[in-house]
């Protein structure tokens, strides 16, 4: 019995983690700063999130600030600040159009030249 022990208590412990199928994780890199040179104010990103990613994501997301570097298309490189927003999502085609349609719409918001995505499969457990 007391080998069985340690099985035991393996047993509970993974008992609390429920595996939630497949999901997603999306990172995207949002320049808080304009082409022209202007800043997207707090207020301005925080109302995107409200308006545009909320909408579309309403389970949760994570924001970090960040501070970029890039090579932009006429070769320059680049040093701002940005936002990192990661959203876990199910994984499904609707998703990644929405993903798709935020960066989009910041793009066209903000007058930006890209918003960078990273995707790659999640193990999520709550």
């Amino acid at each position: 019995m007391k080998r069985l022990w340690p099985i035991l208590l393996l047993t509970v412990l993974l008992a609390g983690c429920v595996s939630t199928g497949s999901w997603t994780r999306s990172e995207m890199y949002f320049a808080v700063q304009r082409r022209d040179g202007t800043p997207v104010t707090e207020q301005e990103w925080a109302s995107f999130i409200e308006q545009v990613v909320t909408p579309r994501f309403p389970a949760g997301l994570t924001v970090f600030d960040g501070a970029g570097q890039w090579r932009s298309a006429d070769g320059h490189v680049v040093r701002e600040p940005s936002k990192v927003l990661v959203i876990l999502y199910p994984s499904s085609e609707s998703a990644d159009a929405k993903i798709d349609e935020v960066r989009r719409l910041y793009r066209e918001r903000f007058n930006q030249e890209a918003v960078m995505k990273v995707t790659s499969p999640a193990r999520v457990a709550f």
